[in-house]
C-alpha cells in the first residue's frame, strides 16, 4: 500500500471525522444533563437545549458520514475509484491492443 497524498488527506479526514463524534456526542451529553436544571438567572431556555441537541445529532451524523467515506475510499482500491469516477462522468473506456 503506497502511501500517497490522497491517502494522507484521507486519513485527515477520518481524524477530525472522530473528532466531530467525540465533541458531538459529549455536547449532546451535557445538554442532557442539564434538561431541567435550567433557571430564569442563568438565561439558558429548554429551547435553547432542544437545539442544542438538535445541532449534536447533525454534528454525528456529518462525523459518522465523514468516517464511513474515508474508510472506504482508504479500502477501496485506486483502479476501483478510477471506474467509479468515469462511470459517474459518462466516460468510457476503449482498450486498444497497444494499450493491453
Amino acid at each position: 500500500m503506497k502511501i500517497t497524498a490522497f491517502r494522507i488527506a484521507l486519513v485527515v479526514i477520518i481524524v477530525v471525522a472522530i473528532l466531530i463524534i467525540i465533541h458531538a456526542a459529549w455536547t449532546l451529553a451535557q445538554a442532557n444533563r442539564t434538561v431541567g436544571d435550567t433557571c430564569a438567572c442563568s438565561g439558558v431556555t429548554d429551547m435553547d437545549l432542544y437545539n442544542l441537541k438538535v445541532m449534536s445529532v447533525f454534528m454525528l451524523l456529518i462525523g459518522i458520514g465523514l468516517l464511513i467515506y474515508g474508510v472506504v475510499m482508504i479500502l477501496l482500491p485506486m483502479e476501483e475509484k478510477r471506474h467509479i469516477f468515469m462511470e459517474r462522468e459518462g466516460i468510457t473506456e476503449r482498450r486498444t491492443r497497444r494499450s493491453l
